[in-house]
């Protein structure tokens, strides 16, 4: 061999489920510095209990890799960012960047590595919680909790195929792609002789281009 890859592996006891998933075309979205991200894939995930939880993104081998092994490593820079939401109901994130304050975990850098991982202890949260629960005299404990996870690359429109794998202490997750809610056109104009109206203080500002949406 001329190279040594290095992944993270879950612990021996616990429980593992996979979900796979791609970029392409719109879902190729990039990361949250651009306002496509939450076009990305998106994975919901539920919690029925408190503990520990590691998530794995892997970059898959496409069909040619004879021809990528000769690469000194993978092509796409991957990550992810992690948000804790309502249980209830499809929760997708919404346009037009990913609420940061909804964030709990993320890769801080994109690598192109086969695979990029994160570590949350949620035991070590409910405990904080709890101990301000009981300092305000009411409880503070939250067992159950949903998350979403949006796999991404680090630029727009780099597509490729992954596969997420979420390993928790406890048995009984579940993950799940959510549904794509949203879609994007464009629609490209010109200001020109006769179709430059000016703002609304011109009586001409309705000679402007103007574009119909009907939204279902």
């Amino acid at each position: 061999f001329d190279r040594i890859y290095l992944v993270k592996l879950p612990p021996a006891a616990g429980d593992t489920v996979t979900c796979k998933g791609s970029w392409a075309g719109q879902n190729a979205g990039g990361c949250n510095n651009y306002a496509s991200c939450p076009l990305n894939p998106q994975f919901r995930i539920l919690l029925p209990h408190s503990g520990r939880v590691q998530l794995r993104l892997f970059q898959r081998q496409p069909p040619a890799y004879r021809a990528w092994r000769t690469r000194s490593a993978p092509p796409l820079h991957i990550g992810m960012y992690v948000l804790e939401v309502d249980g209830e109901g499809e929760t997708r994130v919404a346009l037009p960047h990913i609420n940061e304050d909804l964030v709990i975990a993320k890769n801080t850098s994109f690598v192109n590595a086969w695979q990029v991982a994160l570590t949350i202890d949620f035991s070590i949260q409910d405990a904080a919680r709890a101990a301000r629960g009981r300092r305000r005299g009411g409880g503070g404990e939250r067992a159950e909790r949903a998350l979403v996870v949006v796999p991404c690359t680090y630029s727009p429109g780099h597509e490729g195929s992954f596969v997420l794998a979420v390993w928790s202490e406890l048995p009984a997750i579940t993950c799940e792609r959510i549904g794509q809610r949203m879609a994007r056109q464009t629609v490209q104009g010109a200001w020109s002789a006769g179709a430059a109206g000016g703002c609304r203080n011109n009586d001409s500002w309705l000679d402007n281009p103007a574009a119909k949406i009907t939204l279902p």
